[in-house]
């Protein structure tokens, strides 16, 4: 998306198309069900709440609480998601680093007032 102002048609146009996209991903179509969220992170201006600056997204996976991506990215020890932690050596140490995002994004989501999310 384009920086811009706010505008609520064109970000249910985009959550459209990337939830189409993700779906067209064999990988990722078997990841999304029911308790699956795909939430846009708006990077706001400062000062102006109506304009945005960037956009990002994530899915959300309640069930295995973890987050995910349509798109590819570096699963690894040292990669993107573990955010460089060097000790980590295992499989099982990046699942406990995307269990650690997800809880994240709903301490984020309390934090703005939406319990009812949980």
């Amino acid at each position: 998306m384009r920086p811009g102002k706010v505008d609520s048609e064109k970000l249910l146009a985009m959550a459209k198309a990337l939830n189409a996209y993700a779906k067209s991903q064999p990988d990722v179509r078997a990841r999304i069900g029911d308790e699956t969220e795909l939430v846009l992170e708006l990077g706001i201006e400062k000062g102006n709440t109506t304009s945005i600056k960037s956009c990002g997204y994530y899915f959300v996976d309640h069930v295995e609480r973890v987050i995910f991506w349509a798109h590819p990215y570096t699963c690894e020890p040292g990669g993107e998601i573990l955010f460089n932690v060097k000790a980590a050596k295992k499989l099982s140490h990046i699942k406990y680093s995307l269990e650690s995002q997800y809880w994240l994004v709903l301490s984020k989501r309390l934090r703005v007032g939406d319990a009812d999310s949980l």
